[in-house]
């Protein structure tokens, strides 16, 4: 039996309820009585033991005893209880003392992690600007560190601060790339919220089956963690698809379970209740709905901008509506429409707009209505296609009250075959409600003037133009499903239908075992010769294509000619939006600094170059060092660059590239006839590089016997080439580079101290690129236009999923490597494509570093550079301890296995104070 280590397994693994199981029923020494409570603290809090896990943490900060990184859990769990029970305010003020004292113990990966909780509280309560300062430091802080699993949180934390504010596909990138990042490694906790993330997701496109499948996986991962707060939101949202899939009896008793669920307070329990409202107010249950709102609490007025405590707004409006207290839901559409702007909310915002829109109209103030829904068209492209039928119903409802009933009643129909498209039973139900209050209406249609020109009235368009307004909807249904080829090729048929240019079509479904889904189609079809087959993608393992029977006239050939331009159109939007999923979010590069000659410039480079810009205008040496591959060259070129000599030569040369009895010949030259073989007179590198600079690679690999020739040099500028009898004064500027530590060559005898001393002026130490991973993706950005244009490639961009292997990979031959790497990738990859992962070099794949799994129990680290006596001590210790636990506290037992006498296990506990 294990004590401690078994927590931190099973917390490393995301498995709480493991971990509580563990920490409540273990037994533990005094001396690790502290360490136990701040497991308890943290572990209390993950399970939603929020008292118990408060009542430790203060009992704990008002001691003395706590280390820094002790004090930042408590501060952290503290801070994370304030967050769950919407106490936004409170919940900065600790996670900035847990900042503060994890800094302190010098702790990377705990400021990681303090930050990713900062971040979302910030971008949930104040709005994506006061978060970008933190988002910004975190983000450099996680590439530094380079650990897979915090790598994986962050995109985990982003991905549901885009799903909250309406930016579903960045939400869908963010998850499946945390998931590809913990491939193969077990993390229960961040798996379920990535999986709840996907199905929220999928619920705001209305794909309801994946919904399902992501949402009943989240479940079960949440049950395995014991992640109260993920329990629940996982819970909700299965709930939801259950709720849009038409099962109410299945949703309400999925949204009372996740209710009844730790932690009692806070936005996620006030988001339960608003889903129990919503399914009341669907069935028309308008008491239960206000009991179920009344409810939610809400501690702050701040924590309105909390995701689930603003959307909640939406239903308040919808029950005053539907109570006939039409100024109370106006106001709450104007809260909800203010929260909305805070907080980036763009599917808020369209929501609201299209309710307000609807109790607008249900006060008669239709014209009010008509501009708010002229005011949300430009947001028409990136809703999601259930909102767009929203939009459909309340353009309907809009024109019936405005007397257009058969404009408006085709509108509603369409909303409905939406609805219907999209298997949405709550669309398909208001839908059917708004075209009943139809006849409720007292509204008649004027007839249709016979002077073209009084037609300015929406009621007074003809069949014609009602006509050519149904083909407008459906293409801008067709523009909208770009992305869903089941959606796409129903609209196709669709628009087939009306424009009247074939025999037949229909939209099919084949899967890969030969079967096909007929879903949708008209006329008649007889497949063969004839017969046209458009391919418009997959969804799954289905292939969707529309199949269509052309009539032979010319006006329908010219027509169906018109719509594949059309459909290519479409496909061109959709590679667009494919584009901008591409894009680096997480690490945008933008602007990215740069040196005169292109070369990336970013973290610690940019301080680096400011040292090279300070040193450059005068004549002193300098000295690079670094690992090779690290851009020693590149920096000496700068420093030439930047000084009064930039007009003048720039030589570089490579000791370790000529042969030894070579190389005094030539650095200084020599005369011809000095040396059998020399014919002609050679004026050396030095002479070469005259009032210019000379680069002098691989210093540290010039002989013994021709360093003090190069000492005398830089000693008085002088060179005495070989056949020459008088020396001669050379004004040449030196740069030297070594990749090999010139201190230890000294000690060894391998170079000279004087000439060590002479170079080492000013040094300039470039880290080898593992150390300086926040640099890789603007070297990379950098690597990939320059290798496109060199290539002819167009524009080249790189995707996220790639970039994470390029920033884990630990780049041995540092910056060298990865522009090899990327011109590598450049060169294979067609013109104006997107790199991803399947392009990357195998074996950068193969070695690109997983989550480090749980470390041993039976095993333990000791540093080498510690005192003996108290390493020694510490072993005996743990090994004492883990016997006497192993063998149930039997002294003989655990004596025999630790190979001593029950005396000398006696005396050893007496010494160590067991």
């Amino acid at each position: 039996m294990d004590t401690l280590g078994a927590v931190e397994r099973a917390y490393e693994r995301g498995r709480y309820l493991e971990a509580l199981h563990a920490v409540q029923s273990m037994r533990v020494s005094h001396a690790d009585s502290l360490q136990a409570d701040i497991w308890r603290v943290d572990i209390f809090e993950r399970v939603g033991m929020y008292d118990d896990s408060r009542r430790i943490a203060d009992r704990m900060l008002a001691t003395t005893r706590l280390s820094p990184k002790q004090r930042a859990i408590c501060e952290s769990a503290l801070g994370r209880i304030a967050a769950d029970t919407g106490l936004s305010t409170d919940a900065v003020v600790h996670f900035q003392k847990a900042l503060s004292a994890c800094e302190k113990a010098n702790d990377s990966t705990l400021v990681c992690w303090t930050q990713l909780r900062l971040l979302a509280v910030l971008a949930e309560s104040s709005g994506q600007q006061a978060a970008a300062m933190v988002l910004s430091q975190l983000r450099q802080n996680a590439i530094k560190l380079g650990d897979p699993v915090v790598s994986a949180a962050l995109h985990v934390f982003m991905a549901q601060m885009d799903g909250k504010r309406g930016l579903v596909e960045n939400a869908v990138r963010h998850s499946l790339l945390a998931q590809q990042i913990l491939a193969g490694d077990e993390n229960q906790w961040l798996a379920g919220m990535a999986e709840t993330t996907l199905t929220a997701a999928a619920i705001m496109c209305s794909e309801y089956d994946k919904a399902l499948f992501h949402g009943t996986h989240a479940v079960e991962l949440a049950e395995t963690s014991g992640a109260a707060v993920l329990y629940r939101s996982a819970l909700g949202n299965l709930g939801n698809v259950y709720y849009q899939l038409g099962n109410f009896t299945k949703a309400i008793e999925i949204f009372e379970r996740s209710q009844m669920t730790r932690p009692v307070l806070g936005p996620s329990k006030n988001g339960g209740w608003d889903s129990l409202a919503q399914v009341c107010l669907l069935q028309d249950r308008l008491v239960d709905a206000a009991d179920y709102l009344q409810k939610i609490e809400v501690r702050t007025e701040g924590d309105w901008r909390l995701y689930p405590n603003r959307h909640s707004m939406l239903t308040f409006a919808a029950l005053r509506s539907r109570q006939g207290q039409l100024g109370e839901a106006l106001e709450c559409c104007d809260f909800a429409l203010q929260l909305a702007s805070e907080t980036g909310d763009r599917s808020l915002q369209v929501l609201t707009s299209l309710t307000k829109s609807d109790i607008l109209q249900r006060a008669g103030r239709v014209r009010e209505a008509h501009e708010l829904l002229g005011a949300i068209a430009p947001f028409l492209r990136d809703i999601s296609p259930y909102a767009y039928a929203d939009y459909e119903r309340a353009v309907g409802s809009c024109l019936v009250r405005s007397g257009c009933v058969t404009a408006g009643t085709r509108h509603l129909d369409w909303a409905r075959e939406l609805y219907k498209r999209l298997h949405s039973t709550p669309g398909i139900w208001q839908a059917d409600r708004a075209l009943a209050e139809i006849t409720q209406l007292d509204v008649l249609e004027p007839a249709i003037p016979s002077n073209p020109a009084d037609r300015s009235n929406p009621a007074d368009r003809n069949a014609s133009t009602q006509e050519c307004g149904a083909v407008m909807q459906h293409l801008a249904a067709l523009m909208l499903h770009a992305g869903r080829p089941e959606l796409l090729a129903t609209g196709v048929v669709a628009i087939l239908g009306n424009a009247g240019c074939v025999a037949g079509a229909m939209a099919r479904a084949r899967s890969t075992d030969g079967t096909a889904e007929i879903l949708s189609s008209f006329g008649c079809i007889e497949e063969g010769s004839e017969s046209r087959t458009i391919a418009l993608g997959t969804s799954g393992s289905r292939s969707i294509e529309v199949v269509l029977q052309p009539l032979t006239d010319v006006e329908s050939r010219v027509t169906l000619n018109a719509l594949g331009t059309l459909l290519g159109t479409v496909r061109e939007l959709e590679a667009a939006r494919a584009e901008r999923e591409d894009r680096l979010t997480l690490w945008p590069t933008n602007e990215l600094p740069s040196d005169r000659d292109g070369s990336a410039v970013t973290g610690t480079m940019a301080a680096v170059m400011a040292t090279v810009r300070r040193v450059a205008p005068t004549n002193v040496l300098v000295l690079i060092t670094g690992e090779s591959g690290t851009g020693k060259e590149v920096l000496a070129r700068s420093i030439h660059r930047a000084s009064p000599r930039a007009a003048k030569p720039f030589v570089p040369f490579n000791c370790a590239a000529i042969p030894r009895e070579l190389l005094e010949s030539q650095l200084f030259g020599y005369r011809r006839g000095a040396f059998t073989g020399a014919d002609r007179d050679s004026p050396g590198v030095i002479r070469a590089a005259k009032d210019g600079t000379l680069f002098l690679d691989e210093i540290g690999e010039l002989g013994l016997d021709l360093q003090p020739k190069l000492l005398r040099f830089l000693e008085s500028s002088e060179i005495n080439p070989l056949g020459e009898a008088t020396p001669s004064r050379i004004d040449v500027r030196i740069v030297a580079a070594t990749n090999a530590n010139l201190d230890d060559l000294v000690q060894q005898g391998r170079f000279r101290e004087d000439l060590f001393y002479r170079l080492n002026v000013i040094r300039l130490p470039i880290p080898p690129l593992r150390e300086r991973r926040e640099e890789i993706p603007a070297l990379a950005h950098h690597f990939i236009a320059r290798a496109a244009a060199e290539f002819g490639k167009g524009r080249m961009r790189i995707a996220e999923e790639a970039m994470e292997h390029l920033l884990l990979f630990r780049w041995p031959g540092n910056v060298r490597q990865l522009q090899n790497e990327i011109r590598r990738m450049v060169a294979l990859a067609d013109p104006d494509s997107v790199l991803r992962p399947s392009t990357i070099a195998p074996h950068i794949l193969r070695a690109t570093p997983k989550a480090a799994a749980a470390p041993d129990p039976a095993a333990m680290a000791v540093s080498l550079q510690d005192k003996l006596p108290p390493t020694i001590s510490r072993i005996e210790r743990e090994m004492i301890k883990r016997a006497l636990l192993a063998h149930d506290g039997k002294v003989d037992a655990a004596a025999r296995a630790l190979g001593i006498s029950r005396k000398g296990l006696y005396l050893k506990r007496q010494r160590l104070g067991l």
